[in-house]
């Protein structure tokens, strides 16, 4: 299951009903997501584990194939260790298990932010509405285009800081 966490995020405020009806639906497949996550996160701790046992075996089986040993003594732990830290079916396992933990943690903090940041704007949206504060004394806002109009204007406004700053930030040739 693939959300899109931007898209999910926007709040239409000319639909609060239908966004404040759909919240609990959203946060579910978030919930969803985060468990599939975690156990995949499980099952890719699992085969390091698992992975490591079988070098661990196959070291001690056949420590000269292995680790090198010619003595026929066994192999010693770090000997063993550094077999099997190196071999690339554990590299493998254990770079799985990272993209896993970090899909995880990275779909936590969406799930979090779907339910706390979410239901937090369409409540304070909902109570503005209430007060008739989106009504106005004659004629309708579009709060759509004001936003838009806003951004628009902070990025006006960047850009020109921005040349400001390469103009000053200018060398001047010495003669």
């Amino acid at each position: 299951m693939k959300l899109d966490y931007a898209k999910d995020m926007i709040i239409d405020p000319e639909a609060l009903d239908i966004e404040n009806l759909t919240q609990a639906d959203l946060e579910r497949e978030y919930i969803e997501q985060l468990s599939d996550l975690r156990k995949e996160k499980e099952y890719a701790h699992e085969e390091v584990k698992t992975v490591r046992s079988e070098l661990i075996r196959d070291a001690f089986e056949d420590p000269e194939k292995c680790c090198n040993k010619v003595d026929g003594k066994p192999p010693t732990a770090p000997q063993v260790e550094a077999y099997y830290r190196t071999h690339e079916k554990y590299k493998n396992a254990k770079q799985e298990l990272i993209e896993a933990e970090d899909a995880y943690l990275v779909a936590q903090d969406m799930k979090d932010n779907i339910h706390f940041t979410r239901s937090k704007a369409i409540d304070n949206l909902v109570r503005l509405h209430a007060q008739s504060y989106f009504e106005g004394p004659t004629v309708p806002r579009n709060l759509l285009d004001e936003f838009k109009y806003k951004n628009e204007k902070k990025e006006e406004l960047a850009g020109k800081r921005n040349q400001k700053t390469r103009k000053g930030m200018t060398r001047k040739k010495e003669k």
